[in-house]
Order: C-alpha cells, then sequence, then structure tokens
C-alpha cells in the first residue's frame, strides 16, 4: 500500500483525507482473503465483512461518491495513490485493469449486500482459465450491480476508445446480445451470445481468440 507522501493534493481542498480511503482499501483487500478462504459462516469472515462495512459508511459520513481511476498497479482517488500492488495475482487494481476496466465508483448503498458479491466477482476473474467464456466484464454485467458503476476500455484493437458502462448500458448489453459473426469466407456462422461474443478472429467483447459455433 502506498505512503502518506504520495498524496499529492491539498488534505483541506478534499471531502475526506485520502488516508481514510487508503484504509478502506486495506480492509478491503483483507476482506478478499478472508472470504476467499472462509465459508460465510465463520467468524472470520462475518469480521472482515463487518469491517468493510464499518469502513464504507464511515466515508460516506463525508461524500456520496467514490471514484476510483484503475491503473496496472494502482487504484487512484482525486489523483492520490491509494491502492498499490505489484503483485499481479494478489492485486486488486490489475485484475481490473486486465479486462479492460479503467474507472470504478460506489455509491452509499454497496457495503449492505453487493460489495460481498463484487469481491466474490473478483475472485472468480483471478481464478478463470484463458480459454474461458466469461471474463470480468461479462461477470459484472451478470450481477446488474445498483451502487457499482465502471468505466471499461475496448481491447481489441490498437485504437482503443473508453466506453462508459454501468448495469443498465445500451452498449454493454448490445455487445453481450450478438449472436453472429462473418467468417474469413464471408458466411455468416451462429456464435455463442449467452456470456460474450466469440468468433474466429480476436472479440472485441472476450479479447480472446476462438473458434467459430457451428452454422
Amino acid at each position: 500500500m502506498s505512503g502518506a507522501s504520495r498524496f499529492p493534493a491539498p488534505i483541506s481542498e478534499l471531502a475526506l483525507p485520502p488516508a481514510q480511503v487508503e484504509d478502506l482499501m486495506q480492509v478491503v483487500s483483507k476482506g478478499i482473503r478472508a472470504t476467499q478462504l472462509y465459508l460465510p459462516n465463520n467468524p472470520v469472515y462475518q469480521r472482515a465483512v463487518d469491517n468493510i462495512r464499518a469502513a464504507f459508511r464511515q466515508i460516506w459520513h463525508a461524500t456520496d461518491d467514490l471514484h476510483f481511476d484503475v491503473g496496472e498497479t494502482e487504484l487512484r482517488w482525486e489523483d492520490a495513490v491509494v491502492y498499490s500492488q505489484d503483485q499481479r495475482n494478489e492485486s486488486i487494481a490489475w485484475t481490473l485493469y486486465k479486462d479492460g476496466v479503467r474507472s470504478l465508483s460506489f455509491k452509499p448503498g454497496v457495503e449492505d449486500l453487493e460489495i460481498v458479491r463484487f469481491l466474490s466477482v473478483l475472485q472468480q476473474a483471478k481464478n478463470l482459465s484463458a480459454d474461458a467464456p466469461d471474463d470480468l466484464l461479462t461477470l459484472l454485467w451478470a450481477e446488474d450491480f445498483q451502487f457499482i458503476t465502471y468505466t471499461f476500455r475496448e481491447l481489441a484493437s490498437e485504437n482503443a476508445v473508453s466506453t462508459s458502462s454501468t448495469p443498465h448500458s445500451t452498449s454493454w448489453r448490445r455487445r453481450r446480445s450478438t449472436t453472429s459473426s462473418r467468417t474469413s469466407s464471408g458466411s455468416t456462422r451462429r456464435i455463442c451470445g449467452a456470456t460474450c461474443c466469440r468468433c474466429c478472429s480476436t472479440c472485441s467483447s472476450c479479447r480472446r481468440t476462438a473458434r467459430c459455433g457451428p452454422s
């Protein structure tokens, strides 16, 4: 995690001290490990979730929105690094970044039910195999979060363009509902549209090379 020396903005100009947001991310990071290792009826699991909820509620005393910019190894809030982890297999930032998420926002109420589901999604995304039909974006879409929003970047082309995505994003639903793709011969083949676009070239949704389905 980062130190206070990495906070560039005067604290008096911010809704709350960056150190408090950093503390929240430390609690969330510990919570991911606890919810991964223990069952919901375990006291360690329950204590971790309670700590996350308490930390979020402290944040909501000062602001009604928590927005993070996502980098490869760090999360920034108001230009301050509030989370940093260089080990990719343990990094929240890398789990988000590698599948195209470039910003993440939480709203009051997320701590009640959605934060636990969100941590579960992150863990699922970490464990996906390279040929899995889903990625983090499809897992997030499936949850239909009400208090979590994010933006993602298309990674299939070099000229990637940032696109806003919320649980009710029309563009994201349209991507998931794609059911056909042109093959190299020009014919149209039926492909999977239940979770993401799959075709014989690198897919704009899952960004993996996959074979076309049967005609």
